[in-house]
């Protein structure tokens, strides 16, 4: 009954100062160069999947700071506080701390009425006082929408929605939130600033003369753009077959100009398929509707057709060329012979999958790594009294409890191939993940993925067990 009674009045606070905003006469417009304060309450709801946030929707009490870069694009810190209760009878209780940096964009449909996109990176903080639990710490993204109705020039009324991820334990919580903006400084409208003159102004009934009209004729734009920088660049010879294939210009550009006819990518004669999307006013990524073959050259055009904001475009096509990183070698596991009642049966070389053999990030194989697999297929074909471990691996990237998760997802995925599409009997194969706790080769630098101890740990391994 407090919670509640606390929540009303905080909303009341809230549809107070809207009120009081309300009848305030004015101009409203989201302002270039304003900071903001926005006080919020709402709801929100718990993914309870696991116990440590087994808990009830709960009221969320919080305010967000932020300044607008421009009309558009702006920042804003947050901080949230939610006491929830637990769904359980006798569970424990928590109180939580949400916090984070986000970016917004916002759709000027009119003056007063702002929609707008959000996103960021911040942390959860679970606290379960006098419980052994104590305090449980996560990093969380977020992502959502939401809507300005400015009621003044200096207030608007405040509605968000937010999707709050938890990756390392895959979680998926919500946030609903209704608040109020208070908009100090920035730039405003011409019209409102003249307004203001206007209204400061004493009256004078003078006789004046007219002031000269001074136009000002703007040089036209005949400057032909550049393409400044590629990734990978020109002449790369070790490309992740899963990356994007970005490019930056000179100046900005007309994105009506950048797509799938002016910006390609080729494999000898073939044009691979994929999707042209312009990152930013100066910048454009091309994305492979497949992953790219290892060991491959590549060619990457902008042609012509690609024109600055001005419509000068390229004076000549810009071509440049990389090649992906090759195919590793299938390493040997182990060569081991196994005893039936009449023969011995010599095993072959069974294979182990590496980093090239997943999608990035993902357990998902690819079509390198199903090749593999059809070998060790093969090999259980002919001996059907085998019986494997297949063992999951990663880098040190990433926090342990994702990796390990990941390394388990990667060897079941595994297994899930040779029962699947090899036909093995299910019971014939165990899986295993031991995250980053068994390294192949230590690493100095775990947040680079491309060094060659992080290759070598990013594996999956076939060993042959007793019937």
């Amino acid at each position: 009954m407090k919670r509640t009674t606390q929540g009303k009045r905080s909303l009341g606070l809230l549809l107070g100062l809207s009120l009081l905003a309300a009848a305030t006469p004015g101009l409203a417009e989201n302002r270039a160069g304003a900071v903001t304060v926005s006080p919020y309450v709402g709801g929100y709801v718990f993914d309870h999947e696991q116990t440590y946030q087994n808990l009830e929707t709960s009221p969320v009490y919080g305010v967000r700071a932020g300044y607008n870069f421009t009309e558009n694009w702006g920042a804003e810190a947050r901080f949230g506080y939610i006491n929830a209760d637990s769904r359980r009878a006798n569970g424990p209780d928590a109180n939580v701390l949400t916090f984070g940096i986000d970016a917004l964009y916002h759709f000027n449909v009119t003056p007063q009425f702002v929609p707008f996109l959000a996103a960021g990176i911040g942390g959860i903080h679970h606290n379960f006082p006098g419980r052994q639990m104590g305090n449980y710490p996560e990093y969380a993204p977020n992502y959502g929408a939401g809507l300005k109705y400015f009621v003044t020039d200096n207030i608007a009324l405040r509605g968000d929605v937010r999707h709050i991820i938890l990756p390392d334990d895959e979680l998926n919580n919500l946030e609903y939130t209704a608040g109020v903006t208070f908009q100090f400084g920035g730039a405003r409208p011409a019209v409102q600033q003249a307004a203001a003159v206007e209204e400061a102004a004493p009256v004078v009934v003078a006789k004046q003369e007219a002031a000269p009209v001074i136009v000002v004729v703007k040089e036209k734009d005949t400057t032909p753009p550049a393409v400044s920088l590629t990734a990978p660049g020109q002449g790369a010879d070790n490309a992740d077959i899963n990356r994007q294939i970005s490019v930056a210009f000179s100046e900005e550009m007309d994105p009506a100009t950048i797509n799938g006819q002016t910006f390609t990518l080729q494999n000898g004669n073939m044009t691979v398929p994929g999707t042209v999307k312009t990152s930013s006013a100066t910048s454009a990524s091309f994305t492979a509707a497949n992953s790219l073959e290892p060991g491959t050259q590549y060619t990457g055009r902008i042609t012509t057709g690609t024109r600055d904001l001005a419509g000068n475009a390229l004076p000549g096509d810009y071509v440049w060329t990389f090649r992906t990183q090759p195919v590793p070698e299938a390493k040997v596991v182990t060569s081991v012979v196994t005893k039936t009642e009449t023969e011995v049966v010599v095993v072959d070389k069974f294979v182990m999958l590496g980093k090239s053999h997943f999608e990035f990030d993902k357990a998902s194989l690819t079509p390198e790594g199903k090749e593999m697999l059809k070998k060790n297929v093969k090999i259980m074909e002919d001996n059907p009294l085998l019986r494997v471990k297949i063992s999951g691996h990663t880098s040190a990237s990433g926090s342990a409890k994702y990796n390990q998760k990941l390394s388990e997802r990667r060897a079941n995925a595994a297994k899930s191939y040779l029962v699947r599409e090899g036909g093995i009997a299910a019971e014939r194969i165990g899986t295993v993940g031991y995250g980053e706790t068994r390294p192949a080769q230590a690493e100095s630098n775990p947040a680079n993925l491309n060094s060659e101890a992080a290759k070598a740990n990013m594996r999956v391994v076939f060993e042959v067990v007793e019937k």
